[in-house]
């Protein structure tokens, strides 16, 4: 008896490299194996513009298969009775799932109204929605009049803030667009004064150093946020630095690549602060603050000639 079951899906032919990494992903967490001994791509007849994508997968782990290949919007057809049953319970959970959601932000929505209305959040309450904007600005106008509610928020906030970095991370490894919308909510992270100010500097490294991984992954799109976090005052040292060393190792080995970025990061970056100040209290290895040195004079030389 046949232990494998053909998995079948029609797709926009557009869609294929995207969808080839959609069941890379799922077999990945079922079996090692190689997508193109199991994947088959094919052209079916009549259908202009369209391929045939044919998934041989081990019995024991198609109902899984199914379902999440489901779960990432492709859509199976149901050539086979339990093929068409997985489906259906992908769907099935999907909808509860989105149901689950819309119930859950509805009652967040009502909670906020009702407690901007009242203008007084509880500490469940805050613990409840995980907004860590929210909770630093409550903590901080509870600074003087509720010491001991301002520091319980604080408690709260480091677990809040991770979980809201993390889930940005794993969001931003997705596309270039995801990594686009990450950066900006790690950024308000890693540049909040407030956060700075209540000493938070394992949140603002890890937001930080999250950016940074983006803008190596995406150079010529995001390069020039490592420029921004290379000179802001509002980040902690070891960003600024950070942040330049990763933008000088990218365009060191193309500068005519980088021309125009090494222009504006010219004018802008303050040399003289990652040379004293900022490099003072970094901890650095021999590699780094060599390279450090060596970005520093680069734009001091690139200055002189503009």
């Amino acid at each position: 008896m046949k232990n494998t079951i053909t998995i079948l899906s029609i797709i926009k032919k557009q869609d294929e490299e995207k969808t080839k990494g959609i069941f890379k992903n799922v077999i990945e967490k079922f079996w090692n194996g190689d997508l193109s001994e199991v994947l088959k791509i094919g052209k079916p007849n009549q259908i202009p513009n369209q391929l045939l994508f044919a998934l041989e997968v081990p019995k024991t782990n198609a109902v899984e298969v199914i379902k999440q290949l489901t779960y990432e919007g492709v859509a199976i057809v149901k050539n086979d009775p339990s093929i068409k049953t997985a489906v259906n319970e992908a769907n099935f959970e999907l909808e509860n799932q989105q149901a689950s959601t819309i119930q859950r932000i509805k009652k967040e929505d009502a909670l906020k109204n009702k407690l901007l209305k009242k203008g007084e959040y509880s500490i469940e309450e805050l613990a409840y929605l995980k907004d860590w904007q929210l909770m630093v600005d409550v903590a901080l106008n509870q600074s003087f009049n509720n010491i001991d509610k301002s520091r319980k928020i604080k408690e709260l906030l480091p677990e809040v803030l991770n979980e809201a970095i993390e889930k940005e991370i794993e969001l931003g490894t997705r596309s270039l667009g995801a990594a686009k919308n990450s950066i900006e909510k790690l950024v308000a992270i890693t540049e909040n004064e407030t956060l700075k100010r209540f000493h938070f500097t394992g949140s603002i490294r890890k937001a930080g150093h999250a950016v940074i991984n983006f803008c190596k992954e995406y150079p010529k799109d995001l390069i020039g946020d490592l420029i921004f976090l290379s000179n802001s005052s509002s980040t902690i040292p070891e960003i600024n630095v950070k942040s330049f060393l990763a933008f000088y190792n990218v365009i060191k080995d193309d500068l005519e690549k980088y021309d125009y970025e090494i222009i504006v990061a010219t004018r802008h970056i303050n040399t003289r602060a990652l040379d004293t100040v900022h490099s003072a209290s970094v901890k650095l290895d021999p590699e780094e603050k060599k390279l450090l040195q060596e970005g520093i004079e680069f734009f001091k030389k690139k200055r002189l000639s503009l």
